[in-house]
């Protein structure tokens, strides 16, 4: 059987709980064309890159994958997060002193 907590208070989660799923990528549109791209010889292009290539380098993937996040929250956190998903208003929730 599977047991669940909060995940931003800790307590454990019974019948009642709430799933927060996040999906976190860069914004880029690889296949949207501008006029430059026209102007630009791209076979030229291609074999100064392969020229520029070190085969004992490691390739690297040049595109982000996306992150996925999930939290399950219990019924006051969720209302928490609804009210400020983005965790703007945390700093009036500070209390410091007045030293």
């Amino acid at each position: 059987m599977m047991h669940f907590s909060c995940d931003l208070c800790g307590q454990p989660l019974k019948d009642e709980r709430f799933v927060v799923k996040i999906e976190l990528y860069p914004v880029h549109n690889p296949h949207q064309l501008t006029e430059e791209d026209f102007d630009v010889d791209q076979l030229e292009s291609i074999s100064e890159l392969l020229e520029g290539l070190d085969p004992e380098e490691e390739a690297v993937d040049p595109v982000t994958m996306p992150e996925y996040r999930r939290y399950d929250l219990c019924k006051s956190c969720c209302a928490r997060y609804q009210a400020d998903p983005l965790g703007r208003d945390v700093t009036s929730r500070l209390n410091f002193s007045q030293n």
